[in-house]
């Protein structure tokens, strides 16, 4: 996981995603912006693509 360098997004190494399943991944816990201020907590909800 990295931050851009403007501090707007991070990325997110994921590997193993499976096709056309539904995922689930929450950030923010633990997790603090480039001025250490922490993260609200934020759902994402997303499917693979089907082979």
């Amino acid at each position: 996981m990295g931050w851009s360098e403007d501090g707007k997004s991070i990325t997110i190494k994921v590997e193993d995603l499976k096709p056309d399943k539904q995922y689930q991944l929450t950030i923010g816990r633990g997790l603090k912006n480039l001025k250490s201020a922490p993260l609200k907590q934020y759902l994402m909800d997303f499917k693979t693509k089907a082979e």
